[in-house]
């Protein structure tokens, strides 16, 4: 099943691929891919672009507010860079890396 997942939860919008391996189970997502889920809380985003920037893979593109979207979701090498330069604290990278 090949798709988009995106929905929102809690503040956070999460996209990633739709696959029978994504599950949500109370809060937490479990995940059998090599890439992660991604989730980007807007309301905690100031829209600065250092997600966009740092991202080695061209994940993220600007939406026209100057927020982060998730364009490529499939070229992500979980390098948590978006997660860790993030001041914000608006990414999380959802997933169980299996490597």
């Amino acid at each position: 099943m090949n798709g988009k997942l995106e929905i929102r939860l809690k503040g956070y919008s999460v996209e990633g691929p739709l696959e029978p391996s994504v599950a949500l189970e109370g809060e937490e997502w479990h995940h059998n891919q090599e890439r992660p889920v991604i989730l980007i809380n807007h309301n905690y985003c100031k829209k600065c672009g250092i997600c966009i920037s740092v991202c080695p893979e061209d994940v993220y593109q600007a939406a026209p507010d100057g927020g982060p979207l998730v364009a490529q979701q499939d070229q992500c090498i979980w390098c948590e860079k978006c997660e860790m330069y993030c001041p914000d604290f608006a990414i999380i990278l959802r997933g169980d890396k299996a490597w």
